[in-house]
């Protein structure tokens, strides 16, 4: 069991959801992303959030929830 297993990724504006997040080792995976249409999987792994990334930041401080790897691409 890899030691990514009991961590939390937070991925900020994630865009499309791709099937391939499957694969990753994380216990917890979190995307955000305001323009988010539909959920593409259901896996208690998983939890979208379809909001701005300040308010999913927001809203998850609130729930206390701890982040231990964040992804935010920009590609601007």
């Amino acid at each position: 069991m890899s030691h990514l297993s009991s961590k939390t990724l937070l991925y900020l504006a994630s865009g499309p959801i791709i099937p391939e997040y499957q694969d990753l080792p994380f216990g917890k995976m979190i995307f955000v992303d305001r323009a988010l249409q539909e959920i593409p999987f259901q896996d208690d792994r998983f939890e979208f959030i379809q909001a701005d990334g300040l308010i999913a930041i927001d809203q998850l401080l609130k729930r206390k929830i701890k982040i231990d790897y964040l992804v935010s691409v920009n590609e601007g």
